[in-house]
């Protein structure tokens, strides 16, 4: 009944926030939106009332660093006292409440374990949405840069090698936009249309993939075998987009931010990013072509079909044939 209340409280929480002069209205956007996601999480289920709980104690924790930080900085810009340390470590704080917001590694601790715990419809606001606010507010401030590349670096290390093992897509979707999370970290004080397109793209493909197994309610990987190949097929190509395999979709922002970050000779930065993210699409191949494998003897003309186009070598002629054009389309 109150839902459509709660959701528009959402929206407008973090319009408050993006569009705040100051970090104490930014703060208020943050708490509003903390308070209208707490009853789309809350049931009673009681997976629901554990996760409702953790997250607030964990959002609620790092707003209060964000308070105390803003309350700091707001003081010392009033009395005209501003030092280099006090407000280098203020602006410090400030950065790892945002981070923990984000559950970006290694302040990721609560993310995982949460999203199992959840329904569909909210955790693809979780994974999309509310991240709206918290990666856009370092855009208008001044974090520090090493703290971004450390934890972009953990990110992406952490995302790609927690996912190797699992089978719940639930999980596998926390640990891609964790790993996805290190990439865009990056982006904020490189290019701000560049990280916009990023996090769009990453969204629409999210959303998709959870539409998809909302749909058919589908909670680990083996139950897509279950389905008809034309659910199958679709699923595991967005998987694969997710993975950032070329000539899928989700390729296309990860090659704009490779020009972006070699054009700013952040070359060791960019050969961790990219070989954390052939990690990542690694594990997504292998899962993809091993059940095509173990499922040919049931629908055997449909499956191979299938197997011919999920096979390496049939991977490797549309890398090799798509991937020139993308690279003459960007800019």
């Amino acid at each position: 009944m109150y839902l459509p209340m709660f959701i528009l409280m959402i929206m407008v929480s973090s319009i408050i926030t993006l569009s705040a002069s100051s970090w104490l209205t930014a703060w208020m956007g943050l708490e509003m939106n903390l308070m209208a996601f707490i009853p789309l999480i809350n049931s009673n289920n009681k997976l629901h009332v554990e996760a409702s709980l953790k997250y607030f104690f964990v959002q609620a924790t790092s707003s209060i660093f964000i308070f105390l930080s803003a309350i700091f900085q707001t003081f010392m810009f009033t009395t005209h006292t501003v030092e280099n340390l006090p407000f280098l470590l203020s602006n410090l704080i400030m950065s790892m409440a945002l981070l923990t917001k984000l559950a970006a590694a290694p302040f990721h601790f609560w993310f995982p374990s949460m999203t199992t715990m959840i329904k569909w419809p909210t955790l693809a606001t979780l994974l999309t949405w509310q991240k709206l606010a918290p990666l856009f507010l370092p855009s208008f401030s001044s974090p520090t840069m090493m703290l971004l590349i450390l934890s972009s670096l953990t990110s992406a290390t952490i995302g790609s090698i927690s996912g190797l093992n699992q089978l719940m897509i639930k999980k596998i979707l926390a640990y891609s936009s964790i790993a996805h999370l290190a990439w865009m970290l990056i982006l904020i004080p490189l290019s701000e249309s560049i990280f916009t397109t990023y996090f769009m793209i990453y969204s629409l493909i999210t959303l998709t993939i959870i539409i998809l197994m909302n749909t058919t309610n589908t909670i680990q990987i083996s139950q897509l075998y279950t389905h008809n190949v034309l659910i199958t097929l679709i699923s595991f190509s967005t998987l694969l987009s997710l993975g950032g395999l070329p000539p899928f979709t989700g390729f296309i922002p990860k090659l704009l931010a490779i020009k972006m970050m070699v054009s700013t000779f952040m070359l060791p930065i960019v050969l961790i990013l990219v070989l954390t993210s052939v990690l990542t699409l690694y594990y997504y191949l292998r899962l993809t072509y091993s059940s095509f494998t173990m499922n040919m003897s049931s629908q055997k003309h449909n499956f191979l079909i299938l197997h011919f186009m999920m096979s390496p070598s049939m991977m490797l002629i549309l890398t090799t044939s798509t991937l020139p054009i993308i690279m003459m389309l960007t800019p």
